[in-house]
């Protein structure tokens, strides 16, 4: 599912180029703590006028914002319009910063709980290689147990061949030697 706004992102200190972490300030990670998500869509690039307008060519930091807001939000451009009608940017730059704190918030909680669960990276990287310790010690028993089944079912096959061999053998010299010998 590719939504009809919001599919990409621009930069906030360059809305002509798409956001992209090799470009921090203008971009906004899932873990950023709220004061620096906010903090961004303050110093978002914009153009001199105050009108909240979609207007991509003459206003792309505007239209990037707009965007922004109407993907955190699931409002249209036209409802995100209206809402801000007369009120100018700064207004409605702090709206776009806290509707995508509130968007991200579950994200940066939920990471956040699970790795306040954990155990230091080391601890837990040592867990897991103990654990693939453990397997392959297992799995390499269970085969040299495998492979001694193995052998003695193949010394088992050679008694018996080694018996067919000789009784073959016997036959043969009896042959030779006659019946009586």
């Amino acid at each position: 599912f590719i939504p009809k706004v919001g599919a990409r992102l621009m930069s906030l200190d360059d809305p002509t180029t798409k956001m992209s972490k090799s470009l921090p300030d203008g971009c906004v990670n899932l873990m950023d703590a709220p004061e620096v998500i906010m903090k961004k869509f303050k110093r978002a690039v914009t153009d001199c006028e105050t009108a909240v307008k979609y207007d991509k060519e003459n206003k792309a930091g505007i239209s990037n914002l707009l965007t922004i807001y109407c993907a955190a939000t699931g409002k249209t451009l036209q409802e995100a319009e209206a809402e801000f009608e007369g009120q100018g940017y700064g207004v409605f730059k702090p709206a776009v910063g806290e509707a995508v704190v509130e968007l991200l918030r579950p994200i940066r909680e939920e990471s956040q709980r699970i790795m306040a669960g954990r155990a230091p990276a080391s601890g837990v990287g040592q867990q897991t290689l103990d654990r693939i310790h453990h397997v392959v010690d297992a799995a390499h028993r269970l085969e040299l147990f495998r492979l001694d089944l193995l052998a003695g079912q193949l010394l088992q096959v050679h008694h018996q061949i080694d018996g067919v061999y000789a009784v073959e053998l016997e036959i043969l010299i009896k042959a030779c030697l006659g019946s009586d010998g």
